[in-house]
């Protein structure tokens, strides 16, 4: 696409703010699209793409990783000169290098803890409600992190009011910065 693009990409783990934040960059005009829903599918321990993981396979810690397919998302940030694009999967990190900048929402344990705790994916029965789950999660947020850091992602803290979270990915104001809630 010619010209100057905005391709931007949010990511963290889950039960950290994604979903919500979404919906408002949405809300406030935004072109948007939720990897996790739009890109995903999934693969087994030697890479051979599969069904989405039952319960019971992810009880038995059967092997299995979810990606975005890269080449959807070529294309969907060539037809869009603006984009922001939500989510995680195993091989985000890889795919970084088509975005013209990087977020990482960061948050604290405790917070992170009650908004796994009290979300729908408690109500619901989904990857996280149970103790068990939450503690992969916790593993995973700090690993993504890790990398996130390492690739020089912006780490915003997603326990900021949504509207300035939202004014730091949209570069209203330095992603370093230090705001008052």
């Amino acid at each position: 696409m010619a010209g100057q693009t905005n391709h931007v990409l949010i990511t963290t783990a889950a039960g950290v703010g994604k979903s919500h934040l979404a919906d408002f960059f949405r809300k406030r005009g935004k072109n948007i699209i939720e990897g996790d829903e739009v890109l995903m599918y999934y693969v087994d321990g030697e890479g051979n793409r599969r069904p989405p993981p039952t319960k019971e396979e992810m009880d038995a810690k059967v092997p299995w990783s979810a990606q975005w397919d890269g080449e959807k998302l070529k294309k969907l940030l060539d037809g869009n000169r603006e984009l922001y694009v939500f989510g995680t999967s195993g091989n985000v990190y890889k795919l970084a290098h088509l975005f013209d900048s990087c977020y990482f929402l960061t948050i604290d344990r405790d917070t992170h803890e009650k908004r796994l705790v009290n979300s729908d994916r408690a109500r619901t029965g989904k990857f996280g409600a149970r103790p068990e789950e939450r503690e992969r999660i916790y593993k995973m947020y700090d690993d993504k992190k890790k990398s996130a850091e390492i690739l020089h992602f912006k780490m915003v803290d997603s326990t900021l009011p949504t509207e300035k979270v939202f004014d730091i990915i949209c570069q209203k104001v330095p992603a370093r910065t230090k705001l008052k809630g």
